[in-house]
């Protein structure tokens, strides 16, 4: 517009000072204008981008090979053009990176008649997430520069990487005792493993159930007693309210939550008993079919992808109901992957709408950066009705583990794994196969 502007004040002053040569230019300069926007706005209307790839599964330290292809279907060439392929807002960051970038994702060009132009690189995967790649920003204009447009070629690709799953040092496959015993106020069934005691043979005891050596001892038959137990796998429950983690320890402290919770989602799934997942996050992939991205394409270095951070009217939190199958464990590890932090219910508040999904017979494992007093009410709650309760707690400032677990002891829950590291995610569960004392914790 401004160069209209230009031109008509010069045609002014030419007719102003009477001058030929003055208004021959501003002729040629209105017809210079004129080629110019024609050739501005044919040149994007026969851009068409195409991606080799629309949607990724992929472990961490994965490599993916990206190919994009800008073609020209008109019949005039292109006299330049600038594409770029935009990438998640700090996949560089230097504290987490989450991408190793090898190739050219920024070209500009030249493109003849019904020709093309490639870009070509590999995304090396370094932390687990749900990431969006692309789209493909493009940018052209006329032969002198008077005129650019911009716009957005193919749809972007989506990119789930799976997080680490290490195995757990202490699960006995032989044992079946994987999280813990949990005593039922219900017999369900008798565990013979677990001799309470003797008493008199009465008529329809099994003879398996005969104590031969305090019968040989008494004056007659005697049959063990035995506790009610279960075995009822596990029902994983993590904080990922932003507030929680510090700015500092991010984006690690967050995947190491995850990791621990993928290792024990993997041990539970391994002797076939029942899992689930209940977290206070967004779905990645539900986000961006709820919400779709946007991009504000006001110039060319301004064009950024805004993503929504909290729950909105019609975006749920991350719930998988606690089950057993083959397919368990595949199907929390990707929510897992996708997990992306909110500012909505904390845990205790989430625990608290969302009980009823938590079955009675399952181990209830609370993964969480900190314990706070609420929390802790919560959890030693669950623990006075019944049920069994352990915590992991993913942390690395002194303080805050110091006040988490004076509220967990306060709450008598004494059943807690302090984990700082991935280092210490093997050693997790080594006390879990001590059956005289399934609550407390060897070592600690």
């Amino acid at each position: 517009m401004r160069w209209w502007f230009a031109a008509l004040m010069l045609l002014g002053l030419a007719l102003l000072l009477r001058s030929s040569p003055l208004a021959l230019a501003t002729y040629v300069l209105f017809l210079s204008l004129g080629i110019s926007r024609i050739m501005a706005t044919n040149s994007t209307g026969r851009l068409k981008g195409k991606r080799n790839w629309t949607y990724q599964t992929c472990e961490i330290g994965t490599t993916i090979e990206t190919k994009l292809t800008l073609r020209n279907s008109g019949r005039s060439f292109v006299p330049w053009v600038l594409v770029e392929e935009l990438l998640p807002e700090g996949w560089s960051n230097p504290a987490g990176p989450t991408f190793r970038i090898k190739g050219r994702r920024l070209r500009l060009a030249m493109i003849g008649p019904r020709g093309s132009i490639k870009l070509q690189y590999t995304i090396e995967t370094r932390r687990r997430g749900f990431f969006q790649i692309g789209p493909l920003v493009v940018e052209t204009g006329d032969l002198f520069g008077f005129f650019r447009r911009f716009q957005v070629e193919t749809n972007p690709g989506f990119l789930i990487v799976l997080p680490k799953a290490i195995p757990l040092m202490g699960f006995e496959v032989a044992s079946r005792r994987p999280v813990g015993e949990i005593k039922l106020a219900h017999r369900l069934f008798e565990d013979p493993t677990r001799i309470a005691g003797v008493r008199e043979y009465q008529p329809g005891d099994s003879f398996s159930r005969i104590h031969w050596k305090a019968s040989a001892r008494g004056l007659g038959l005697m049959t063990k007693v035995v506790e009610p137990s279960v075995l009822a796998g596990a029902t994983i429950v993590m904080e990922f309210h932003k507030s929680r983690f510090p700015e500092q320890s991010e984006p690690m402290l967050s995947d190491l939550a995850v990791t621990c919770a993928a290792s024990m989602a993997l041990a539970v799934c391994q002797i076939r008993q029942q899992v689930g997942l209940l977290a206070n996050a967004v779905h990645g992939a539900e986000r961006v079919k709820h919400q779709g991205y946007e991009l504000q394409a006001t110039s060319f270095s301004q064009i950024v992808r805004e993503q929504g951070q909290g729950p909105v009217e019609g975006l749920d939190f991350v719930r998988v109901p606690t089950q057993r199958g083959d397919e368990q464990f595949g199907r929390i590890r990707e929510n897992l992957a996708c997990l992306e932090m909110t500012e909505g219910s904390y845990l205790e508040e989430f625990l608290a709408e969302n009980s009823w999904m938590i079955p009675n017979d399952s181990t209830l494992i609370a993964i969480t950066p900190v314990v706070t007093k609420g929390l802790a009410q919560v959890l030693g709650d669950f623990k006075r009705k019944g049920r069994a309760v352990s915590v992991i707690l993913v942390v690395v400032d002194d303080a805050q583990k110091e006040r988490s677990l004076t509220n967990l002891i306060g709450a008598r829950i004494m059943d807690f794994k302090i984990v700082a590291s991935e280092a210490d995610i093997p050693r997790m569960c080594m006390s879990e196969v001590d059956r005289s004392a399934p609550y407390f914790l060897k070592g600690w």
